[in-house]
């Protein structure tokens, strides 16, 4: 589980789903699918001014763009990380 300055809270279930939360009232705001249950707490980083969250399911990374809240809607696309 993270939570963020911005009144957010990420996990995951054991359905495979990830979710991002309002802090505030524990409400779904975002969810996608990953295929199997969470292994690990997310993490989130920056890298050349852009924010991006990290996470595990079934074995595999997942990575998104833009953890932050746009015109409050959360807009992420789950991306499974391939090594070079």
């Amino acid at each position: 589980m993270l939570t963020t300055d911005s009144g957010l809270t990420f996990t995951g279930d054991a359905w495979g789903n990830f979710l991002a939360l309002d802090s505030s009232d524990g409400k779904t705001l975002w969810h996608a699918g990953s295929g199997a249950h969470s292994q690990s707490s997310p993490i989130t980083y920056e890298l050349d001014g852009r924010q991006y969250l990290l996470t595990s399911s079934g074995g595999v990374l997942f990575t998104t763009e833009s953890a932050l809240p746009e015109g409050g809607r959360i807009n992420l696309t789950l991306r499974r990380v391939t090594p070079p």
